[in-house]
């Protein structure tokens, strides 16, 4: 039997939101989203809740304003501990970002966009804002320190290797379809 690592990304994205969804018993979900229809305060409690039940899982994070409306319905994660230490865009992508947008979706009804920044290791997690369509995750090449990134610049036939100025690099091949 393969890994989790090893099986394609929705499978592997499957895997987690499976796990996810067990915490919590179906009933629960369902009186959820028959009792807390998505509105700002649905939104503001999500917020809080991460904040206060997930930091010890994520790192430190701080609730700010929802960009657009200013609710305070955003969670700023700091130095996200899982991107940091996969240190892998894929891993990211599949078993974090895309399957807690789908948790969120799904056990509560409510929208969640996680939009994670490879530059500086941050994430932004906001409450009552779907993913955007097409998802500019999907286009982040591999990490330089990825011991994969150059089987992702191979995959892509070798466009944006290192010396090919002014070249963006190839999307992670491990990223999958959206």
């Amino acid at each position: 039997r393969r890994g989790v690592r090893s099986s394609p990304p929705a499978e592997q994205r499957q895997v987690v939101l499976a796990t996810l969804l067990g915490l919590i018993p179906a009933p629960v979900r369902t009186l959820f989203k028959i009792f807390f229809k998505p509105a700002p305060w649905v939104d503001r409690m999500n917020a809080v809740i991460t904040v206060e039940a997930f930091a010890w899982l994520v790192g430190p994070c701080k609730i700010v304003p929802r960009e657009g409306d200013g609710e305070m319905a955003a969670v700023e994660l700091r130095k996200c501990r899982y991107l940091e230490q996969s240190g892998c865009t894929a891993s990211c992508v599949n078993f974090c970002k895309r399957p807690t947008e789908a948790f969120f979706r799904e056990a509560f009804g409510v929208d969640a966009h996680l939009e994670p920044n490879h530059e500086d290791g941050s994430c932004m997690m906001t409450f009552g804002a779907a993913p955007p369509v097409p998802d500019p995750s999907f286009q982040q090449a591999c990490y330089a320190s990825c011991s994969k990134a150059a089987t992702c610049a191979a995959a892509a036939g070798g466009a944006g290797q290192a010396g090919g100025a002014g070249v963006d690099p190839p999307p992670c091949h491990r990223l999958g379809e959206q």
